[in-house]
């Protein structure tokens, strides 16, 4: 009995010794763990404040910029309308203010008097024209048949003329500029077609439905 007396000592001696001890080292790893569990709880709002912001913009519709307007412009009617009397103004008044330079590049008319009447009533066509798209409105539907199919008569009687050798082949040039002009419409007419449609259903300008 007296002799485990003296190991009880050191060992009682040596937990009161390192027995504070245990405590600053837990101490020391909960303040080492402090800025991880700091960092997951940030981390975790920010991923709860990006949630709930795409949840509210998820409900709203959205807007188109007008920036993006302005990257994508889209082919309307008025700018075709626009396009067109230039060239009907340009090209119908040729023959009546300058003869010569015309039938340099056309070739010589006996009856010259059929091509000046040809170009006033062309020259007339892209009046109406220029004045509808001067206007801030939509073309109206008449003005656009009158568009469309006086560029379809003109390329026919160029094509028709050409191949039976009645009229220079330069007016072929003229015959696919009424094509483009033709194609122009028809891609202007759709398109509005579309955004009425989807405006109707409810859908904004420029947005397909799913």
């Amino acid at each position: 009995m007296s002799l485990q007396a003296p190991t009880a000592a050191p060992i009682a001696a040596t937990s009161s010794v390192f027995g504070p001890l245990v405590p600053c080292r837990r101490a020391r790893s909960a303040k080492a763990r402090t800025p991880g569990t700091r960092s997951r709880a940030v981390t975790h709002a920010r991923t709860r404040r990006a949630e709930t912001q795409l949840s509210q913009v998820g409900g709203r519709r959205p807007v188109r910029s007008s920036v993006t307007r302005m990257d994508t412009p889209t082919l309307t009617e008025r700018r075709v309308a626009a396009l067109q009397a230039a060239f009907y103004i340009s090209t119908g008044v040729w023959p009546l203010l300058h003869r010569r330079s015309f039938e340099r590049l056309t070739g010589p008319k006996v009856d010259f008097w059929l091509a000046q009447s040809v170009g006033v009533m062309v020259a007339a066509i892209g009046a109406g024209l220029g004045h509808a798209a001067s206007q801030r409105q939509q073309v109206s539907p008449e003005l656009r048949t009158v568009a469309m199919t006086s560029a379809a008569g003109l390329t026919l009687i160029d094509v028709i003329f050409v191949a039976r050798r009645r009229i220079s082949r330069v007016y072929l040039l003229d015959a696919t500029a009424e094509a483009a002009l033709i194609a122009a419409w028809a891609l202007a007419w759709t398109t509005r077609s579309n955004q009425s449609g989807q405006q109707r259903g409810g859908l904004p300008a420029g947005k397909q439905a799913p």
